[in-house]
C-alpha cells in the first residue's frame, strides 16, 4: 500500500474524494494493562443529513435527540430551501467504553472537539489547541458536552435543556468496544426519519417552504415546545421501528474541563 502506516488497513474514509490520517504519539501508561477498565454504555444518538450518504460514520458531531432537533431548529429549519440539503434524522446505535487512561480521571468522555469535512479542527470557539491533546494522552475517546454547560458550544442557553452533542473519532472506531486507544466506539444504523414527516405532525401556516406549511417549529426556544418536538420525533421513530426500543438514552456526559486539563 502507498498509504502512511498510521493509514494501513482503514477501509472507512470520511469522504468521498479525500481521507483524512492523523498519527497520534499513541502512548498509553505504561500501566495501561493493569489499569481499572472503565465500563462500556449502550444508547441512542442521532444525526442530521441530506439524502446523500457522502461520508463514511466517523470524525463527525453527533447529537442526542434534543441536541438534533435544537441543531435542525436553529440551522436548517428557518431556511428555504433547507440549509445543508438536510432532508432526514438518523438513528445510531453506539456503544462506548472509555480507555482506562481517562477513565483514571474519573471520566467516560473526553472534550467534545468540532469536526468539518472530516477533520478535527478543535474548537471554533475556544483555544482548545490541537486534537492530538486529547488523543496522545487518552486515546480516540468519545467527547460530549451538556448544553447547560455553555462550553465548549453553544455559548448561549437553548431551550433543549437536556441537549448534549459528542465527536466521534473514526480512528476510535472499531467493531466491538474495549477500551483500547483505538476501540473506544461501534455502532449500528438504527433507523430515520425525514423531516418532512416530522412537520407533518404539526400543520399550520407559520412556516412555509416547497409549497407545504407546518406549526412545528414555533416557538424555537420555549422548554416546553422544544420538548414537545423531541416528544414527537421519539413517537415517529416508534411508530416506524416498532421492533426497537422507543428510547435509548445516553449515559451521564461527565466530561469535566477541570479534571481534564490538569496535567
Amino acid at each position: 500500500s502507498t498509504d502512511p502506516y498510521e493509514c494501513r488497513g482503514d477501509r472507512f474514509w470520511p469522504s468521498l474524494t479525500y481521507h483524512v490520517c492523523v498519527k497520534a504519539a499513541y502512548t498509553p501508561s505504561p500501566h495501561h494493562g493493569q489499569m481499572r477498565k472503565a465500563p462500556s454504555f449502550t444508547f441512542y444518538l442521532y444525526r442530521a443529513q441530506s439524502a446523500e450518504d457522502k461520508y463514511a460514520f466517523g470524525n463527525v458531531n453527533i447529537a442526542n435527540l434534543p441536541g438534533v432537533i435544537w441543531f435542525v431548529s436553529t440551522e436548517v429549519a428557518p431556511f428555504c430551501p433547507r440549509r445543508h440539503g438536510v432532508t432526514r434524522i438518523r438513528r445510531y446505535l453506539i456503544t462506548t467504553q472509555a480507555s482506562p487512561e481517562l477513565f483514571a480521571r474519573g471520566m467516560n468522555f473526553g472534550i467534545r472537539y468540532s469536526y468539518d469535512g472530516g477533520k478535527c479542527t478543535g474548537s471554533h470557539v475556544h483555544a482548545l489547541g490541537s486534537c492530538n491533546r486529547t488523543w496522545d494522552r487518552f486515546g480516540y475517546v468519545v467527547g460530549c458536552n451538556n448544553f447547560r454547560d455553555l462550553y465548549p458550544y453553544p455559548q448561549i442557553p437553548t431551550g433543549y435543556l437536556d441537549g448534549i452533542w459528542y465527536d466521534m473519532p473514526l480512528e476510535g472506531r472499531c467493531h466491538h468496544a474495549t477500551g483500547d486507544f483505538r476501540c473506544t466506539w461501534s455502532y449500528r444504523e438504527a433507523g430515520e426519519i425525514r423531516l418532512d414527516s416530522l412537520e407533518a405532525t404539526a400543520p399550520g401556516k407559520r412556516q412555509c417552504c416547497g409549497g407545504s406549511c407546518t406549526d412545528y417549529w414555533t416557538g424555537s426556544a420555549d422548554p416546553a415546545r422544544c420538548s414537545w418536538r423531541v416528544r414527537q420525533a421519539t413517537k415517529l421513530f416508534a411508530r416506524k421501528y416498532p421492533h426497537l426500543p422507543a428510547d435509548l438514552p445516553p449515559p451521564k456526559c461527565d466530561f469535566d474541563r477541570e479534571r481534564y486539563w490538569d496535567d
